[in-house]
């Protein structure tokens, strides 16, 4: 299979802990393992999860880099939002305004736009794709109020009803609430860092290295057993102990866990 002209690897849906992992090969496929960082790997996702119902998604590379619950949810919004604009056709000519009012000189670049951001920009940059339909909605907007004679609404209302679907996903309304409180809106490459963060494992290991509630934790001792270290951390909501335990082989470089895959 290709996405954008990419060779991407296979992929398996395998059920853990009453959990359906949607678990992707990335060893030989021609991009990064990241779905924040690289847009081909963000497309094979988001087309995957057009086609599968999953919890979680792990992408599997000498490093398992896996997307939590949280996070594969709003992936998966924005899968079943690209297989609903595809169900709808919302590029179809209806949508494109009224031949009798207007003609129809605009209607090619209007099924451009639509397409673009309903299809081939939402499965590789939704954060993206909604800033160019914003664009696309202001600039739509201003020709009606400038127009001199009455003219037909029916693409400006597709177009809004495109936008109020992309912000009903978690996604694009956090995107949203961004844009309401900054002046400027970061780059979609930051917000995807910031809303996809991965956890990381060596792929021949059990366990996972969790980083998302260290800055909670209090470390109240610290021991060794072999050649491991051992944290106990109290958590501020929590009863129990937790337990960290840094064994030799997470402390290896990237070229040994290779060669130990």
């Amino acid at each position: 299979m290709k996405i954008n002209g990419f060779e991407v690897g296979p992929h398996v849906i395998k059920e853990e802990g009453g959990k359906r992992h949607l678990i992707i090969d990335c060893r030989n496929a021609k991009y990064s393992p990241s779905i924040s960082d690289d847009e081909a790997c963000r497309s094979h996702v988001l087309r995957l999860l057009m086609e599968n119902e999953a919890d979680m998604v792990v992408l599997a590379d000498v490093y398992e880099r896996l997307y939590d619950e949280h996070q594969t949810k709003m992936l998966s919004e924005l899968a079943a939002l690209a297989s609903k604009f595809e169900s709808d056709a919302v590029w179809s000519y209806a949508h494109l305004g009224d031949p009798a009012v207007e003609g129809e000189s605009r209607f090619g670049e209007r099924h451009n736009v639509l397409v673009r951001v309903a299809h081939d920009l939402l499965l590789f940059d939704p954060i993206g794709a909604y800033l160019e339909l914003i664009r696309a909605v202001r600039d739509e907007k201003a020709r009606l109020e400038s127009a001199e004679v009455k003219d037909s609404r029916k693409y400006f209302n597709s177009l809004l009803e495109l936008k109020k679907e992309f912000e009903s996903t978690e996604l694009i309304a956090k995107v949203k609430e961004l844009m309401l409180k900054l002046r400027q809106v970061p780059e979609p490459l930051g917000l995807y860092r910031s809303f996809f963060e991965v956890q990381v494992k060596p792929s021949f290991i059990g366990s996972r290295l969790m980083f998302d509630d260290s800055g909670k934790l209090d470390l109240l001792d610290e021991y060794s057993v072999g050649e491991s270290s051992v944290q106990i951390f109290r958590h501020p909501l929590k009863t129990e102990r937790m337990y960290f335990i840094n064994p030799p082989e997470y402390s290896l470089s990237p070229e040994k866990y290779f060669v130990l895959t």
